[in-house]
């Protein structure tokens, strides 16, 4: 937890966020943070682990798996998801904010984000490739993933309303790194961060793809789609997704001063989903 908050501060935080119309009907979601928030402050981290909180949050016996049973993973994601809402509507002049990082149970109180960007020598917001991740081991799937990182990045380069960091290279991997490309360069000087990871499943594609905000992490874009995989259309395929990602984050209104909306954004809408 933050210095600057006291243990009554943030009590009084999770209060105004359980008793809020965005939470009003997120029972579970309630059980979960208010569970989060006295377990951290109590210094509880054992009891903030999988397990735990399946068993003590949601009431499941002491044969539960949480490594089989998603049930508490897909919970904390819907739960990050709508902290975020909440923040960047209702709450957003809250005096603190509670956040469930991604990766851990634990309970942090920052402060708001200035909304004002602090005079610089840039034009424009720098947006940088955080990670491409390919979800195989396959050659074909990891060289499509390289092929794919530079079509997206091409199509990126167009935007005239942010500048685009180089990522890193894909070459030079050892067999065992394949499945996770990691194109971190310059990523600690951005303002907002590409992650992008490619699952495949028969004949089908799945490309799932997230921009935040680099100092405060928070969800500016999410969104996935699929694309169906036939050999001889690797260069089509990469270069639609490309352009799904491009037009996703072009319209993600992390550039609304020079991006006009999408004509028709209810199909983004409606395929919109965390996975």
């Amino acid at each position: 937890m933050d210095k600057h908050f006291s243990e009554e501060q943030i009590l009084q935080e999770l209060q105004r966020v359980v008793n809020s119309d965005e939470f009003r009907n997120a029972q579970r979601l309630k059980q979960f943070l208010t569970y989060a928030v006295f377990e951290t402050l109590a210094g509880r981290e054992r009891n903030l682990s999988g397990y735990a909180i399946g068993v003590e949050v949601f009431g499941r016996g002491e044969d539960f798996d949480p490594q089989t049973n998603t049930l508490v993973r897909v919970t904390a994601n819907k739960l990050r998801l709508k902290l975020d809402h909440y923040y960047s509507n209702a709450g957003r002049d809250n005096p603190m904010r509670l956040r469930l990082p991604l990766g851990s149970y634990l309970v942090t109180a920052e402060l708001p984000p200035h909304r004002t960007r602090e005079a610089s020598d840039r034009a424009h917001p720098v947006m940088a490739i955080e990670s491409f991740d390919c979800l195989s081991k396959s050659d074909e799937h990891v060289d499509f993933c390289k092929g794919f990182l530079s079509e997206t990045c091409l199509a990126l380069a167009e935007a005239e309303c942010f500048m685009l960091a180089p990522p890193g290279h894909m070459s030079d991997l050892a067999a065992t790194d394949q499945a996770k490309v990691a194109t971190r360069r310059h990523a600690d000087e951005a303002d907002l961060l590409l992650t992008c990871n490619l699952r495949w499943s028969d004949t089908r594609l799945r490309v799932f793809a997230q921009l935040v905000e680099a100092r405060t992490r928070y969800v500016v874009w999410i969104d996935s789609k699929e694309f169906i995989w036939e050999s001889g259309d690797l260069l089509d395929i990469q270069a639609d997704a490309a352009a799904f990602i491009a037009d996703g984050v072009m319209n993600s209104g992390a550039f609304a001063t020079t991006v006009e909306p999408p004509e028709d954004d209810e199909e983004s809408r409606e395929r919109a989903s965390v996975h």
